[in-house]
């Protein structure tokens, strides 16, 4: 039948590495696994199981390098392209990471290193440090793919259905393009991205054939937002070419960002600073994990990886505000130690505290402008008054759920001088607070509470962007 004659692929996928990964066994123990026939990760309930928390990172094994049981194994059946994939993830982990964490492991465990990272930055410093490499070990790789499959899938949907289609996260995803301008003097910057626009897919066949990361940025899907949003619209389509679809603006919008805005940087460090392509691309590839977001663990704070489903509800698209709050305090940290002068600081704060706040605030006014089609000429300016200054103060708390919550409220109180419908927004509570204030007798229902009682459901269940379509292709037009 077809399930086994896929059950046999998925068998002998997993199979496919042995060799290789049992020469990473001899280096490691100096003995060999001794070969498996019809090899499965398989998942069992043994009796009397003793797990021990306290093991020091460096004796994990990955499933394929432990002994077959001989006592009472109870085989668990589990998804068999999951635990397939998680497979292969380890496997990789391996071979190409496993033995070169160790060495980050041993160097980062100097007594020197440690004593001189605590004296200048604090002892919680050297802990996250440490944190952070171990979350590239094997049990920190378990501990991720936990993270992952932890997020509720409500809450993956409903990320899917806000993103996908959706023209303001692919304009949102185009501001960011100017972060470049933090490494480039904004001249050169100018100059190498309009000349980069001007030859739109030379540059972007230049920047895919140097970057490796680029390449695969762009497959794996980006911010950490749309890594969800992906991971939830395998579940939706029917194919992969409806989920590329469905997530095609986010996905131009960042590559966009990241090709043309980091171009002039590539450019300026080959023609100006004279470096080779190679150590240019690797710049602006740092630059870019730093100042972009990305789905890759190594560039998450701890609160990003976290498995807590009320963390995750409340934190929902606060990625970006984090990003930039972590470059911030970065910056004076830096200055405070002498490590970057006035000028660099200045240049900093201005991208991240004054000018990509203010472009967000422009935006968010301009769609909302589209949308709701103020026709006093004062009331319109003002509007874009108040965006660009109530998001420029946000700089400051919108990177904190909650305390984000409270900061806006008051900085909108005070701006536009009339108290605030609300004080907080919960991501997904208020999407189902909307949908059964939607519920009316039959004949007083507009279109609108139709789609909010109809819509809600749809996207949690789904991800379908039910609501996202209907506020951006039919709104619009209901309302000329």
């Amino acid at each position: 039948s077809q399930e086994k004659a896929f059950g046999d692929l998925l068998m002998d996928k997993a199979g496919e590495y042995w060799d290789e990964l049992n020469a990473v066994n001899i280096r490691e123990t100096g003995l060999s696994m001794g070969k498996v026939e019809q090899y499965w990760p398989s998942t069992a309930v043994k009796p009397q199981a003793i797990v021990n928390n306290d093991l020091d990172f460096e004796v994990v094994r990955m499933g394929f390098q432990k002994a077959r049981s001989k006592g009472v194994v109870v085989p668990v059946p589990v998804d068999a392209w999951g635990k397939l994939n998680n497979h292969l993830i380890g496997a990789h982990h391996a071979l190409e990471i496993t033995l070169k964490w160790r060495d980050l492991r041993q160097a980062v465990d100097n007594h020197n290193l440690k004593y001189q990272i605590e004296q200048k930055y604090g002892a919680q410093t050297y802990k996250t440090l440490l944190d952070i490499v171990n979350s590239m070990s094997a049990r920190g790789l378990r501990g991720q793919l936990d993270a992952a499959s932890g997020v509720s899938a409500a809450l993956k949907n409903w990320i899917k259905a806000k993103v996908a289609l959706n023209p303001r996260i692919f304009l949102s995803q185009l501001l960011s393009t100017t972060n470049y301008i933090e490494n480039v003097p904004i001249a050169e910057w100018t100059k190498y991205f309009t000349e980069g626009i001007a030859d739109f897919n030379q540059t972007r066949e230049f920047m895919f054939e140097h970057s490796l990361y680029l390449r695969m940025r762009y497959e794996k899907g980006f911010n950490e937002d749309i890594k969800r949003a992906l991971a939830a619209g395998k579940k939706l389509a029917a194919s992969k070419k409806i989920n590329d679809v469905l997530t095609s603006l986010s996905r131009m919008g960042d590559i966009g960002a990241v090709i043309y805005g980091g171009y002039p940087m590539v450019k300026y460090l080959t023609e100006v600073k004279g470096m080779s392509v190679e150590d240019a691309v690797k710049q602006f590839e740092q630059a870019t994990i730093r100042s972009q977001q990305s789905g890759l663990m190594s560039s998450l704070d701890k609160t990003q990886q976290s498995r807590n489903l009320a963390w995750n509800f409340f934190s929902a698209f606060s990625n970006t505000p984090r990003q930039y709050a972590r470059k911030i305090a970065d910056a004076w940290i830096s200055y405070y130690n002498g490590d970057i002068g006035k000028a660099e600081l200045g240049r900093i704060m201005a991208v991240y505290a004054l000018w990509q706040p203010f472009l967000y605030g422009l935006l968010g006014a301009a769609v909302n402008d589209i949308l709701r089609g103020d026709d006093d000429d004062d009331e319109r300016a003002a509007n874009y008054r108040n965006a660009v200054a109530e998001n420029i103060l946000g700089t400051y708390w919108n990177a904190f759920p909650l305390v984000k919550d409270v900061g806006n409220y008051t900085a909108k109180w005070l701006i536009e001088q009339k108290r605030p419908y609300r004080l907080t927004s919960t991501p997904v509570m208020d999407d189902i607070g909307r949908m059964l204030r939607s519920i009316k007798d039959f004949e007083d229902m507009t279109f609108a509470d139709y789609v909010n009682v109809i819509g809600t459901p749809l996207e949690l269940a789904t991800g379908a962007p039910v609501k996202t379509v209907e506020r951006y292709a039919v709104r619009p037009f209901r309302r000329k």
